[in-house]
């Protein structure tokens, strides 16, 4: 895993992907989306081991580097003005939730379908 990392790492850096013909770029893309899925999934089932296991009240969300806690039943909630790039993975245990502002956030495009399509169609989402 270390190797993947400096490989990823050093992808980053500018002008070195350039090296790669476009048959190399679309596999590394390949590659990258199935590495992403399975992680996700990964994440995915500790959250939901994590939460069967947890009869808390409360989950613990870090904002602006603080820790903070929310009521697991919250309906509505807003999280605006933080200059998020991702939403905090706490957020998605929110199962109870009906609005979502995150107005004022730094996150893309994709980020945005991202999260629209990790929650239910009744969840209002506000950017």
């Amino acid at each position: 895993m270390a190797d993947i990392l400096k490989i990823i790492k050093e992808a980053c850096k500018d002008d070195s992907l350039y090296q790669y013909n476009n048959d190399q770029l679309v596999s590394m893309i390949e590659s990258l989306l199935e590495l992403e899925s399975r992680v996700q999934s990964i994440i995915e089932e500790r959250d939901a081991a994590e939460e069967e296991d947890s009869d808390e009240e409360f989950i613990e969300v870090v904002i602006n580097g603080q820790a903070d806690l929310i009521k697991r039943t919250i309906e509505v909630l807003n999280i605006s003005c933080n200059e998020f790039k991702t939403l905090p993975s706490a957020i998605y245990k929110l199962k109870n939730l009906k609005k979502l502002y995150l107005y004022n956030n730094s996150f893309s495009e994709d980020e945005k379908r991202k999260i629209r399509a990790s929650f239910p169609p009744h969840v209002q989402i506000h950017f």
